[in-house]
């Protein structure tokens, strides 16, 4: 647990990728509160006051410090406001500094929370987070095929979640390709959905090479997509009681 501020709060965790004959590391980081400014790169500050509206600039002041969070874990020598993320040609995040090469990270908002994974690019990733909102599952499911519909039935799974695991692996599977949603939903596709121990493991259509797991807790689903043939202890979470938010831990 890192604690910046009274105000704010973050976490960061190891992750071992395990795949034939070689080990990656990336690390995981959540967020929540208000952090400091100081933590900006000068080139994300000017984009931090273009943004209109305070949801918009907490949304993105918190994605920026759950980034450089993670990125810390990897690069301990090089101070947060050192390192710029830029925006890709697709909105995807870009990571420039000193010290940072070869270094990338996915990023996912779901207020109050702000979650990121930083890892190398010899080793894509891929994250999600989504409250789980019943108010959205109509239009959720208007973007499901029945075939998605069907998975989530068959697994006995509440129509709002199971809306919401499809929407979250897709959001994640979008990163990880690093096309966002531009990439159209039915190229997205869940293929299979099956429990896992105390996850979800979601195949795709059209990325077999792909996998997502999927962990719902605390009415969040949170998405982590990695290579298929990769290997990964499970995520869960944990409540932290100290962080009056509720914070989310990963373990």
């Amino acid at each position: 647990m890192t604690k910046i501020s009274s105000s704010f709060m973050a976490s960061k965790q190891e992750i071992c990728l395990r795949r034939p004959g070689r080990n990656d590391l990336a690390i995981m980081s959540i967020a929540v509160g208000n952090p400091p400014l100081t933590l900006l790169h000068p080139s994300e500050k000017e984009r931090y006051l273009q943004l209109q509206t305070p949801a918009r600039r907490n949304s993105f002041l918190l994605g920026r410090c759950a980034a450089k969070t993670a990125l810390s874990g990897l690069t301990p020598h090089v101070a947060p406001a050192a390192i710029n993320i830029a925006k890709g040609v697709f909105n995807f995040p870009v990571v420039y500094g000193i010290g940072m090469d070869n270094l990338q990270v996915s990023i996912s908002h779901s207020p109050p929370f702000a979650i990121a994974i930083a890892f190398s690019e010899a080793h894509p990733l891929g994250i999600d987070i989504e409250k789980i909102k019943v108010a959205n599952g109509d239009l959720l499911r208007r973007v499901m095929s029945p075939w998605e519909v069907d998975l989530t039935s068959q697994l006995g799974l509440d129509a709002s979640i199971g809306n919401t695991v499809i929407w979250s692996a897709r959001e994640a599977l979008s990163k990880i390709i690093r096309t966002g949603l531009s990439a159209g939903f039915d190229l997205l596709r869940v293929q299979s959905m099956v429990y896992y121990e105390q996850a979800l493991l979601l195949s795709f259509v059209n990325f077999p090479q792909y996998k997502a797991i999927v962990i719902i807790e605390n009415s969040y689903v949170f998405s982590l997509v990695i290579p298929a043939g990769t290997g990964i202890d499970i995520v869960t979470w944990q409540k932290d009681v100290s962080a009056g938010a509720g914070l989310l831990l990963f373990y």
